[in-house]
């Protein structure tokens, strides 16, 4: 059943890329390339980060929330939905340790390292490097101490972070209301950018996981009556869960 979601996804990915035009970062292909949800990293995914965290991912779904800005903007609902899957499972994972460190018994923090190396793999060409100084400081403030495993996680967080707001068009509209002009984060039009930027701009702070949730309220236009690409593996991920 999963291996038949994965390909749906994959084959649907690879259709809306090619024939809606490349998402955001099509200057950046290399990195680009390592990020897209294709077939082989969604196995990644699922095997190495979100296998090894599910004992910590009760009420994930409260986590991940999809576009529904119309389907005339695929591509933008493509990319920002699977950010939502992989920032859901790193926030919801983060909450629940909080809320019982119980939980980091039951983590394969072995499978975890992998996926550290692979975010590693992702940022290779990056000037920017997290220093150990910010990981430390941040698993002290988020966790209240730096245990080894607390340190991996607290790694892997912010690596991801790192990904998520380089490659955001709604973080740089926001950022750049009307003066961003840089075409890396203006697919597939700056007016359908800049609108959605207008509306986070309202918002002092926006967390990633709810990004969606705010643009979908506020969203003036035609929604989509189609569910996510990615609502199957959600669903699937919800019932693994909750099978535990």
């Amino acid at each position: 059943m999963v291996e038949k979601i994965l390909f749906n996804i994959s084959k649907k990915v690879i259709s809306t890329y090619f024939f809606l035009g490349a998402g955001p970062g099509v200057n950046n292909f290399k990195e680009g390339a390592k990020i897209m949800p294709y077939y082989p990293f969604l196995k990644i995914v699922l095997n190495f980060l979100f296998k090894p965290l599910k004992p910590a991912l009760q009420n994930l779904d409260n986590n991940v929330c999809f576009l529904e800005i119309g389907e005339k903007y695929e591509n933008i609902k493509l990319s920002c939905d699977w950010c939502s899957i992989c920032n859901g499972i790193m926030e919801t994972a983060k909450q629940n340790i909080i809320a019982d460190p119980k939980l980091l018994k039951e983590i394969d923090f072995k499978k975890l390292k992998f996926i550290d190396k692979y975010l590693d793999f992702i940022l290779v060409d990056r000037t920017e490097k997290i220093q150990t100084e910010k990981i430390e400081d941040w698993c002290q403030t988020t966790f209240g101490t730096t245990t080894t495993d607390l340190l991996l996680l607290s790694r892997m967080y912010l690596k991801l972070e790192m990904i998520e707001l380089r490659w955001c068009p709604f973080k740089r509209s926001k950022e750049f209301y009307y003066r961003n002009t840089d075409e890396r984060y203006l697919e597939p039009t700056k007016k359908i950018i800049y609108e959605l930027g207008e509306i986070l701009s309202k918002y002092e702070t926006v967390n990633c996981n709810n990004c969606p949730k705010l643009i979908n309220e506020n969203w003036k236009y035609t929604k989509s009556n189609k569910e996510s690409i990615f609502q199957p593996l959600l669903d699937y991920m919800m019932k693994e869960i909750n099978k535990s």
